[in-house]
């Protein structure tokens, strides 16, 4: 292996010189946040005009838990937080203690986001500053521009999802990864695990894609020392003691059983076992996966207790400290019912309802989404992709721990294209990393080998290029922004209209099933019910049963009319061709219609015409006896 060549440091920079570059990075970052809210404010019911959107999920679960709160409500909290199995609880935590603190309103639930859109510009100046050898000021304010430019981070930071907070908590691992590498401390392994630790918590697939990210970069970094480490390893297991051992281990065995009706009922489709006398159904691997986890769960806290802490002590304070703040924590999250089973299946292919999409295909469609959601205008993704090439080109030149940078570009870049599902915020969480690079490699041109001689020349090069490019972006960080998937979209009605005509009608209806025909709006009528009323019983949004099948969905709507403690029932009707209709993935209620018609449970009282948006709602009220 050839020895690194002389790594050129920043030069000496006292502590509270840092922090004060840091504040001010953050007023200024503030400045277009606090338009981009005030824009917001404006016209805040353009942010729900789109019905089947992730963010009417991301706000119902945060309202719920403000709820819960005010209500004092332990039970139907810990409900809410159990239900939180796809994404994580962190976004839901954050707006919750907002509402709690300001009220039930969406237009504060967006300031976790806009608190993360600044936290970003504040982290990416950090970041490029740690990575630059020379003229880390001058990288940090590049990577705050392209960022603060960028029209989709805009969008998203009035947006109740979690874009804007991912891509803050991804820019922070990295960051506590550098400095973990140059300036290696018990503290900095800390930060590092409780940063993955978070991230994980907001969201797992910005986690999978950092922890793959991390592992390349550590060895690439040295190569050497996980070889020894993996040699090590394989000496300990290879022997015959240990599998004699494993021979002898009753929990094997039923780790074997376990797996393999896991594999049976993936690829069958499962079916009913008789045991004992009990009649057990598996018709879905959540439960086989949770017990076979819960087994190796149970050999990993033997091995630890046995031995396994002091190993992992002798891989140094770093890998300590990571073990305790993150690899625990999240073992243990994954020890929660069904936890793995939805992370397995939301990172996989699965998730993408079996979209198959040609690879070219999909590099084109985020090429159009970086340069045309991302950047302002095409020369500054051009420019911004030129910037990142020129630091990969010297980065045998930057700091330690840089190589992070560009293993994270490479392989987010190809897994995001590859994944058959595919949206222009899938960039988001990366995306800033490539303008942290960027602002590297505009330091390195700046501060070049040529430029040695020159010291004063080379800072007021680096000042005319940083206002150079500061008077072609700033201007467009004061502009409304709005993309197809985040932030309030001017183009179209507010879905608000619908619930706005049936809400005032439920305010003596003690429990209302809301129904809708072509449209899959739950979660927006869940939460717009909550917001109002404040009731977290006084709604159910489906009927238990309903699918594809005829005489099953009769049967269902049949059991629920026996058992429902509703009084009143809202079937709103989106035909295909009203401005609400989106084509998306949902359960079809359109027998619903006929089958009130033929029950003698409820009766209908009202039609409300919203002609103008091509649909119609209609109230149905409980005989009374």
């Amino acid at each position: 292996m050839e020895p690194r060549p002389e790594i050129r440091a920043n030069p000496p920079t006292s502590r509270p010189r840092v922090i004060l570059l840091t504040l001010a990075v953050a007023v200024l970052a503030m400045v277009p946040a606090l338009f981009a809210y005030r824009c917001f404010l404006a016209a805040p019911r353009q942010l729900f005009a789109v019905l089947p959107h992730d963010r009417n999920a991301h706000y119902e679960f945060g309202t719920n838990l403000a709820l819960d709160l005010l209500h004092k409500d332990c039970g139907h909290l810990l409900h809410d937080l159990d239900g939180a199995r796809v994404w994580g609880i962190l976004h839901g935590i954050l707006v919750g203690l907002v509402q709690v603190m300001g009220g039930i309103d969406f237009r504060l639930a967006v300031l976790p986001s806009l608190a993360g859109w600044v936290l970003t510009a504040v982290m990416g100046f950090l970041l490029a500053r740690r990575l630059a050898p020379e003229g880390g000021t001058l990288a940090g304010l590049v990577a705050v521009l392209f960022i603060l430019a960028s029209p989709a981070h805009h969008a998203f930071a009035t947006d109740v999802m979690l874009e804007s907070l991912g891509a803050f908590l991804s820019l922070l691992v990295v960051y506590c990864y550098v400095v973990t590498i140059q300036e290696p401390a018990r503290k900095r392994g800390r930060f590092l695990g409780l940063a993955l630790t978070l991230l994980f918590l907001l969201k797992s697939n910005y986690w999978t894609l950092m922890m793959i990210a991390l592992v390349a970069a550590e060895l690439a970094r040295q190569p050497r020392v996980y070889w020894q480490v993996f040699q090590d390893v394989r000496r300990q297991i290879f022997q015959r003691s240990w599998f004699l051992a494993q021979v002898k281990q009753p929990l094997n065995y039923l780790l074997a059983l376990v797996v393999a009706s896991a594999m049976y009922v993936a690829v069958t489709g499962g079916g009913t076992v008789s045991l004992f006398g009990l009649r057990l159904s598996f018709h879905a691997g959540h439960n086989l996966i949770h017990l076979a986890y819960a087994i190796l769960f149970l050999r990993f806290v033997k091995w630890w207790w046995q031995g396994g802490k002091n190993w992992v002590r002798e891989q140094g304070e770093t890998a300590w400290q990571i073990a305790g703040w993150h690899i625990w924590p999240v073992a243990l999250w994954f020890l929660l019912p069904k936890r793995l089973g939805y992370f397995l299946w939301y990172i996989s292919p699965a998730d993408a309802c079996n979209i198959h999409q040609p690879w070219t295909e999909g590099a084109l469609s985020y090429w159009r989404w970086f340069a045309g959601e991302y950047h302002p205008a095409l020369w500054c993704a051009i420019l911004a992709l030129v910037l990142v090439g020129i630091a990969l080109l010297n980065w045998r030149r930057l700091r330690p721990g840089s190589g992070i940078l560009f293993w994270l570009l490479l392989l987010a870049a190809f897994l995001t294209i590859s994944h058959p599902l595919r949206k222009g915020r899938f960039l988001h969480s990366w995306v800033a990393m490539a303008w942290g690079g960027a602002g590297v490699g505009l330091a390195q041109c700046c501060y070049s080998r040529f430029s040695m001689r020159w010291p004063r020349a080379r800072s007021c090069l680096a000042g005319a290029t940083a206002g150079c490019l500061a008077l072609l972006l700033v201007p467009g960080m004061f502009q409304p922004r709005a993309v197809p998937d985040g932030g309030p979209r001017f183009d179209l009605p507010s879905n608000l209209e619908l619930t706005d005509a049936y809400l005032p009608y439920l305010a003596d209806s003690r429990k209302t099933l809301i129904l809708c025909n072509n449209v899959a709006m739950k979660q927006f009528a869940r939460w717009t019910y909550l917001e109002r009323y404040g009731n977290l019983h006084g709604t159910e949004i489906d009927v238990k049963g309903f699918g594809n099948d005829y005489l099953d969905n009769r049967k269902a709507f049949e059991n629920w009319l026996k058992t429902t403690t509703c009084d009143t029932l809202v079937f709103i009707d989106i035909p295909q061709n009203s401005c609400f209709y989106v084509m998306d993935a949902h359960t079809d209620y359109n027998l619903v219609e006929s089958l009130l018609q033929e029950q003698m449970v409820f009766h209908f009282y009202r039609k409300i015409e919203l002609s103008q948006f091509g649909c119609a709602i209609y109230l149905w009220t409980r005989e009374k006896s």
